[in-house]
C-alpha cells in the first residue's frame, strides 16, 4: 500500500477570461492487490469561481503481459453526476524509466480539473512517462 497527494492552484488570465481562480487537490492511495493488479482510489476537489466538483476516481493497472499494462480509470462525479467519466489505455514500459501509453477517455483532461468534467465523446490520446531516478 502506497498513498500520496497533489494540489494544484490556478488562475486564468483577466484579458482572455473571466479571471477567477481555481483550487484542484486530490489524494493517491493504491493498493496493490496481488503482482499483476493494482488498485487506485482517488478522492478529488476542483473549487472554483465557475463552481465547485468533487468526486471519486477508481481505477485499476493489470499487468497483461511483463512491461505491458492495461490502465482503466471511472471518475463519479458525486455532485454533478453528469460530468462522471471514464479513461482506458494501454501502456507499455520500454525501458524502467520510459514507458507509453495509448488511451481513450470521456474525461476533458487526464489531468486536473479535466478528470471532473465529461468531453461528451471519447478523446484518444497517447502519452510519454518519464521517470527521473
Amino acid at each position: 500500500f502506497w498513498g500520496g497527494g497533489r494540489i494544484t492552484l490556478g488562475r486564468s488570465d483577466q484579458n482572455s477570461s473571466t479571471g477567477q481562480g481555481y483550487v484542484f487537490a486530490e489524494s493517491i492511495a493504491t493498493l496493490e492487490a496481488t503482482k499483476e493488479l493494482a488498485i487506485n482510489v482517488n478522492p478529488k476537489v476542483a473549487l472554483s469561481g465557475a463552481g465547485d466538483l468533487w468526486g471519486l476516481g477508481i481505477s485499476t493497472n493489470l499487468q497483461l503481459f511483463p512491461a505491458w499494462e492495461l490502465i482503466s480509470e471511472g471518475n463519479i462525479v458525486i455532485n454533478e453526476l453528469s460530468q462522471s467519466n471514464a479513461t482506458v489505455g494501454l501502456r507499455w514500459h520500454a525501458t524502467e524509466s520510459m514507458a507509453i501509453e495509448a488511451y481513450g477517455s470521456t474525461a476533458a483532461s487526464l489531468l486536473d480539473i479535466g478528470q471532473l468534467i465529461n468531453a461528451e465523446r471519447v478523446r484518444w490520446g497517447g502519452r510519454l512517462l518519464i521517470t527521473l531516478n
